[in-house]
């Protein structure tokens, strides 16, 4: 099932921590009632401009407390901004309630949300980065885009967050699909850096294909900087490369990692690398595996995908991939609660491995 979403008013609680536990919804319904999101503002943008001028808008007026920029299905190329050309949020504000979360998947007029990520495009033209956020502390969520044809020299050609290494932040992106970056330092696809007391940092549910960087890490990294964990779960990173030899051709996660029912397979060299020891490595497909061994290694596997046509580009699982229904390990989305196509992930039962559901139900039917 697809799930369709009407826009929230301006007030509206958001969850912006552990989706798991619940509590950031439980502090939005009490900052709710008490006023305190009173200084939320949401957006809801159409061109590459609009955009751009969104970001630029939340991450200077200091009295707001957070922004939502909700982004009109379309493509957005960063070539059609006079300046600066990579679509960037670059804040000073230092508030752990502060927060910026861009979605995509809107109607003219943002009050309906389809969740397909190929609906909201942003493109860098194979000339720039394509989306840079940066927020000292507070939370910054990125879900429902496809993000492409980024080139730079930079970490993160299609999407950075918190880049430069010296931010503390919660961080969520999932959903999206990054493909087809360049860089020539690493992480083609994108850099996602958080932490700090209490935050983690989740990447999820993204498809990470066709990036490449020249240093290693062609797909990405994950960092989580002394904060309470990075989770990399139900992602499907595939043919990523690296011309760098022997350096990491897919993701690499540092700090303390849980990583689960993700698709490594077909990347250059090393599919996933693993920077810290403690990390729990469960019901993942992969090639190559480096780094630190894991503390827990379970129902792991190392077979062919069965993509219907990765060639095609098309890397939902066949009816007959070994990946359909192998994992016990359930994470209900509760937000965002969908895969990149927009259909639910399950609540219980048998999920499929990588970033597609494609079982209905919640044993072996696809």
């Amino acid at each position: 099932m697809q799930v369709t979403q009407t826009c929230p008013s301006t007030h509206s609680p958001v969850a912006v921590r552990d989706p798991a536990t619940g509590l950031r919804f439980l502090l939005a319904a009490v900052l709710l009632l008490t006023g305190g999101y009173t200084r939320a503002h949401t957006v809801c943008v159409a061109t590459a401009v609009q955009l751009q001028d969104a970001l630029a808008t939340a991450a200077n007026v200091s009295d707001l407390q957070g922004t939502y920029i909700n982004v009109v299905k379309g493509t957005y190329k960063t070539t059609d901004l006079v300046s600066p050309q990579r679509f960037i949020y670059q804040t000073a504000v230092s508030d752990p309630s502060f927060y910026i979360v861009v979605r995509g998947g809107w109607n003219p007029g943002c009050t309906v949300r389809t969740a397909a990520a190929t609906d909201t495009v942003l493109d860098g033209d194979h000339t720039t980065q394509v989306l840079v956020i940066r927020i000292p502390r507070g939370s910054v969520e990125v879900y429902g885009l496809t993000i492409q044809n980024g080139e730079t020299d930079q970490s993160g050609a299609g999407l950075a967050i918190n880049d430069l290494n010296n931010h503390k932040a919660y961080v969520q992106v999932s959903t999206n699909i990054i493909r087809n970056n360049h860089t020539t330092f690493f992480d083609g696809g994108f850099r996602a850096f958080g932490g700090g007391s209490g935050n983690k940092i989740f990447f999820r549910n993204n498809v990470v294909y066709g990036n490449s960087a020249d240093m290693g890490s062609a797909a990405g990294t994950v960092i989580d900087n002394n904060g309470a964990g990075a989770v990399v779960n139900n992602n499907t990173v595939t043919r990523n490369t690296t011309t760098a030899s022997g350096a990491v051709g897919g993701l690499t996660c540092l700090g303390t990692c849980t990583i689960a029912n993700n698709i490594f397979r077909d990347n250059s060299n090393i599919g996933i690398y693993i920077g810290q020891s403690g990390a729990v490595f469960d019901y993942n497909d992969y090639g190559t595996l480096g780094g630190v061994a894991p503390a827990t290694s379970t129902g792991n596997l190392q077979v062919s995908a069965g993509f219907v046509n990765a060639v095609a580009e098309d890397f939902h699982l066949a009816g007959n991939s070994p990946l359909i229904a192998a994992s016990p390990e359930i994470y209900p989305l509760s937000y965002p609660y969908t895969d990149p196509d927009g259909h639910e992930s399950p609540s219980s039962g048998l999920m499929d491995i990588g970033a597609y559901q494609e079982t209905i139900f919640s044993a072996d039917f696809d």
